[in-house]
């Protein structure tokens, strides 16, 4: 009554009902396991990249507009020479 690699028949017996457990263990698991566990980060749009889009979108926006306002940024000094000509 000896079988594969010696084993007897019910050694086999034992290993397969192991086996059998094992995979039934390894299945539920799987089962359980949420589907998105799976995502990786190239399928999420990064904080950067939402942040140039959403940056480029506003410039546009503002460019639109061609009106100037007054240049304020050359100070000049009230008793200055070229404040009273």
């Amino acid at each position: 009554m000896i079988d594969r690699n010696g084993l007897s028949t019910v050694a086999i017996r034992k290993q397969e009902e192991q086996r059998k457990r094992q995979q039934q263990r390894i299945d539920y698991a799987l089962s359980k396991m949420p589907v998105n566990a799976t995502k990786v980060a190239t399928d999420e749009v990064s904080f950067t990249q939402k942040h140039y889009k959403s940056m480029s979108d506003a410039l546009a926006e503002v460019r639109k507009n061609t009106s100037t306002h007054q240049d304020t940024t050359q100070v000049v000094r009230p008793y200055s020479s070229g404040f009273h000509k």
